[in-house]
């Protein structure tokens, strides 16, 4: 088994109960299983099981998150966002969709968990 899938499952009670939920609403494609930082990027696993890598230098948002909250965020119960309170910012698995797609380069590139 992966190791990240390991790690978010002993982080994350919610974590196995989310790619339920997700596949039997038909909405694998849309939501978050579980996220954890890993020094200077953000690690997002999908519910399709499909893990994302961006750098916080890489996120572009209206009020930057700070080094010292980055851990600091709050993944919506469903799946559908990460949140960070201090910086007001919200991103859903679309956003890192799109970040991977306009990046195209294997800094960002998603990757399907064996």
């Amino acid at each position: 088994m992966n190791e990240l899938f390991e790690a978010l499952q002993k982080k994350d009670p919610l974590f196995l109960k989310r790619i339920e939920n997700a596949k039997k609403w038909g909405s694998a494609d849309e939501l978050i299983a579980g996220a954890m930082v890993v020094k200077d990027k953000l690690v997002v696993l999908s519910c399709e099981l499909i893990r994302y890598e961006i750098y916080f230098d890489d996120i572009a948002t209206a009020t930057p998150i700070a080094a010292k909250d980055r851990e600091s965020f709050c993944l919506d119960v469903d799946g559908s966002f990460l949140y960070w309170e201090k910086s007001d910012t919200h991103l859903d698995l679309e956003y890192f969709c799109h970040i991977g797609r306009r990046k195209n380069n294997e800094r960002t590139k998603p990757r399907r968990l064996p």
